[in-house]
Parts: C-alpha cells; structure tokens; sequence
C-alpha cells in the first residue's frame, strides 16, 4: 500500500512539474458585425504575460508552433518584462521580433509588470528595435488582405497597476486620437487589464469590436467547476479568468482573456497550462 501511495504521488508531481513546462493552443471564432468580406477568415495569435526572463517556454518551439498556424497578426498583451532590460531580455526579444515578423506583423501593449521599466524610452526601444510594434494609447491602420482594421493600444498606468479606486464612469480610452477614416473599420482593443472590460466598452465614442486582454494568468489554480482562484486586481473568485467574455451592456462585443505563458510569484499553475490563442474573425 505504502508503495501505491508513493506511486500515485510521484505520477501526481510528475503531472504537475510537464503541465507547468507546455502550453496549449486555444481557438476562437469571432463573428464581427460589417467585417469586410476580404477579412473573413483573418486569424490572430494572441499570446500574453510572457514575464521574461521568466518565461515558462522555450521560445523558439513557441516560434515554430505559432509558425505552423499562419496567422495575419500576432499580438502580446502586455507584462513581457519582469525584472528588466538586461542583455538576456534584449536577446529574448530579438530572438521572438526576427523570428515571428518572418511571419506575421507583431503588436504590443504594456503590462503591470512592464511599468517600472518604461520611464525613458527604453522599453518601447527595445522592442521596435526588433521589429515589435508599440501601442501606448494609441491607434494603428493595418492593412491585411487588401483591407484595413484598427489595433487599439492601452498604456498600462500606475493607476491601474495600484489598483486604486477607479471610477465606473472612467473613460480609459480618452487619450486615444482616432482618425475619420477608422470610424467604419473593425477596430480591436489590446488592453492589459480584463476587470476593465465594461468601461472599455461603455464609457467611450470609440465603439471597440473586440478586446483582447491578459494579467489574470487564468486564476493560477483553476478547479473543476469553479474556474480560477484568484488573480490580481480582482481578489479571490475573479469574474474575469480566462477565455470569452460578452459585454454585458453590448452583448456584440467580446473580450478574450489570455492565460499567459509565465507564473506569477505563485510559481506554480495547477490544472492551468500556459496557453496560445489563436482567434479567426468571420
């Protein structure tokens, strides 16, 4: 007996230790009201909280896996630093920028876990420097297949990294200059933080089709029927874990919450792996 409990403890480690070593890739079709016939079928990667140097995958089989997709664009979604820009880091970035711009246009919005580093120029730096476009509160005319959508970047605050009391009636996108011709395109939000999501979409003239958001890391620990335990900014049960979500005041616009490719200071994710998304607007 003693040596079927040993047994059954070490397959349960073992578990544990591969699910915190691979990711998964998760898939979304997103109908869009008006979306261009020519953009029917666009596919998006989206990936989130890379957290390097702590990163909890190897990137170059993350490049190979994301280039067997074939996407259209490739977006992160902020927290792609954790303890700064060091040469290491610079490495990373270089490897991600010049491997995946071989396939694919990037985007990139900031996270919490950037914000110390982005006093000066650096962080945004380093990443165009690499091919990694930067959206900091800011807006950006993509053309893709002939035709043009609208990536909408969010920069993380120290408002929100606080997570000081934040009025319902916050307009967060209020900094953001649109041009007369992104009026009728299908514009897509990159926002860091999903426990905004209502005020994105509500407190604003800018009529978003689609949010894409991070940070939550999936709740860490997820139990069966219960979901996430816990993710910052929102405490214990968060609403907003992971996956798809409806605007509850604007049912037609969804937003997809990443799970991320990293910990946090919890260093281990129970019956959570790290994950890719891989979303098809139609």
């Amino acid at each position: 007996m003693r040596w079927l409990i040993l047994l059954i403890v070490i397959i349960i480690a073992v578990y544990f230790i591969w699910e915190n070593m691979v990711f998964v890739k998760s898939r979304y079709d997103i109908k869009i009201p008006y979306l261009n016939s020519n953009l029917r079928g666009l596919k998006i990667c989206h990936i989130s909280d890379l957290h390097l140097p702590h990163h909890r995958v190897n990137l170059k089989h993350l490049s190979q896996e994301i280039t067997k997709e074939k996407p259209d664009l490739i977006v992160i979604t902020g927290d792609i630093f954790s303890s700064g820009i060091d040469r290491d880091n610079q490495n990373n970035i270089r490897y991600l920028g010049q491997s995946l711009n071989e396939v694919a246009p990037i985007y990139a919005v900031s996270g919490n876990n950037d914000l110390p580093y982005m006093q000066g120029d650096k962080w945004r730096k380093t990443l165009e420097t690499h091919g990694i476009h930067v959206l900091m509160d800011e807006a950006a005319s993509i053309s893709i297949k002939g035709e043009e959508i609208v990536l909408i970047g969010l920069e993380e605050t120290q408002e929100m990294s606080d997570y000081e009391v934040v009025p319902e009636t916050r307009n967060f996108l209020e900094n953001i200059k649109m041009k007369k011709r992104h009026e009728k395109k299908t514009k897509i939000l990159l926002a860091h933080h999903p426990e905004f999501f209502e005020q994105y979409v509500n407190n604003s003239d800018i009529d978003v089709d689609l949010v894409l958001s991070g940070h939550t890391h999936g709740g860490q620990v997820r139990l069966p029927l219960m979901g996430g335990i816990y993710a910052r900014g929102q405490g214990f049960n968060p609403y907003y874990d992971y996956g798809l979500y409806h605007s509850k005041n604007n049912p037609a616009v969804r937003m997809i919450i990443n799970r991320g490719l990293a910990t946090t200071s919890f260093t281990f994710r129970v019956f959570n792996k790290m994950e890719v998304g891989f979303i098809t607007l139609y």
